[in-house]
């Protein structure tokens, strides 16, 4: 369940990067109408696999730091520049790690 959250958050972030670029080539083009329908998409699995995340442990840490992935993924699409992209990019890469950190240690 750990490895289907991860996997769900981080096509979320892949979707909310390729939703930015469509739509800083052309907000009104058919390239951005599919990226904005695939991220979505890609939010609505990673919800998906939040809510099963959340019934099937304890909660605690994990829980809060699969919805803080979420979260900063998100962010991402409201980017204003590039640099402020590529920051929040880092940010929901930062908070991924963190989630794969204390999944990996409620495992052992």
């Amino acid at each position: 369940m750990y490895a289907e959250f991860a996997g769900a958050a981080t096509s979320l972030r892949a979707s909310a990067y390729d939703r930015w670029h469509r739509y800083q080539e052309d907000p009104d083009g058919s390239a951005y109408l599919v990226a904005r329908d695939e991220y979505y998409g890609a939010h609505e699995r990673a919800r998906s696999a939040y809510t099963k995340l959340r019934l099937l442990t304890y909660g605690g840490q994990v829980v809060e730091l699969a919805d803080v992935s979420i979260e900063q993924a998100t962010q991402i699409k409201d980017a204003g520049t590039e640099e402020d992209r590529a920051a929040r990019g880092e940010m929901a890469k930062a908070a991924l790690d963190a989630f794969l950190d204390a999944a990996s240690d409620d495992l052992r």
